[in-house]
């Protein structure tokens, strides 16, 4: 397989980098009259491991005879999600009754892409492999089943998971994938440090909001971009659960310890 693409400050491309546990999706269109986001030209993310990263893109025929797409991205670190991915896949087909108004009877076809996780020891891989392909084929199935909705078409473009994405070494091939989004063309990628904003930071102590296991609450992702606020990073506000007990004195110490 090709090396990963790397995105750095010099590359031409304007990236959008989702983080785990973020979720994000862009408009593109070619005719004038329509809302796109100008900012962006590649959706990223990186790092993962046992992590999944799903992409979805569709695009259809505006009334106004140009062409308009909607890329999503998501970084999944486990198999919590359901209702997020319902509504990554509910996003695009508001979005193509938007473009296409009254006169919405074309076929538009979602393309899946998932690239994600190894042969890890303790199968965290395959649980959520199993997971995502199990709602996709799900959601394929009831829009397929649905004569309000059976203009979607579900064609799974990309699926390098776990075994699928391991070196033989018990390493992920994959960690990073990337979406242009006028084309629609993918790649394994890697991102710059200072690509990863913006306040990554901040972003990265979010994963610490999560409910606690014994919760029942559900786990979201959270959705840093919307079509329909265009040139627009959100980050919400989350509650901080501290991640251990002593945490505090751990932070307080110099670097050269706390690195020992």
């Amino acid at each position: 397989s090709n090396p990963p693409k790397r995105f750095s400050s010099t590359s031409s491309e304007r990236v959008l980098y989702v983080a785990q546990g973020e979720r994000a999706n862009v408009a593109t269109s070619t005719s004038a009259l329509d809302s796109s986001d100008d900012d962006v030209d590649v959706l990223v993310s990186d790092q993962a491991t046992t992590c999944h990263i799903l992409a979805f893109r569709s695009s259809s025929t505006t009334t106004n005879e140009g062409r308009a797409s909607l890329t999503s991205m998501t970084h999944l670190d486990g198999p919590h999600y359901e209702d997020c991915i319902r509504s990554m896949v509910q996003e695009h087909v508001e979005y193509h009754h938007q473009q296409q108004q009254q006169d919405f009877n074309n076929q538009v076809t979602l393309d899946i892409h998932v690239v994600g996780g190894f042969d890890d020891d303790d199968g965290t891989s395959a649980a959520i492999t199993q997971w995502l392909v199990l709602l996709l084929a799900q959601l394929a199935d009831e829009y397929g089943s649905s004569s309000s909705l059976s203009f979607l078409d579900f064609c799974l473009k990309t699926c390098a998971v776990t075994a699928m994405n391991d070196t033989g070494d018990s390493c992920p091939i994959g960690r990073g994938f990337a979406v242009h989004l006028e084309t629609g063309n993918v790649c394994l990628a890697k991102c710059d440090q200072d690509l990863g904003g913006p306040v990554p930071v901040l972003r990265s102590v979010r994963l610490w909001s999560s409910p606690e296991p014994s919760s029942q609450q559900q786990r979201s992702l959270s959705v840093v971009h919307s079509y329909r606020q265009p040139n627009i990073f959100v980050v919400h506000p989350f509650v901080f659960r501290k991640p251990c007990k002593g945490m505090e004195s751990l932070l307080t110490l110099p670097d050269d310890q706390l690195l020992q």
